[in-house]
């Protein structure tokens, strides 16, 4: 699994954007990581070219799923204007 390569590119606007509509959730920008495999092995079916943008999110697994839904109301301003 670590010799298969899916070069899509980030998008750190956007992952800027989406730290923004987190706020004041703490997010960790970190290019350092590579895809993670639920992620690339959808896409490299979807999208074969590896052409669109990705940006990838992680849960903290210090925290309760509470935690993780109530974060979503960034998602929800995003949903009601452009990002």
């Amino acid at each position: 699994m670590f010799d298969i390569r899916y070069p899509a590119p980030g998008d750190p606007k956007l992952a800027r954007r989406v730290a923004e509509l987190l706020a004041p959730l703490p997010v960790v920008q970190d290019e350092s990581w590579g895809l993670d495999h639920g992620t690339w092995s959808v896409l490299c079916k979807a999208y074969p070219e590896a052409r669109i943008p990705v940006v990838q999110l992680s849960i903290d697994v210090r925290r309760p799923p509470a935690y993780h839904f109530e974060s979503v109301a960034g998602w929800r301003r995003c949903a009601t204007r452009a990002c």
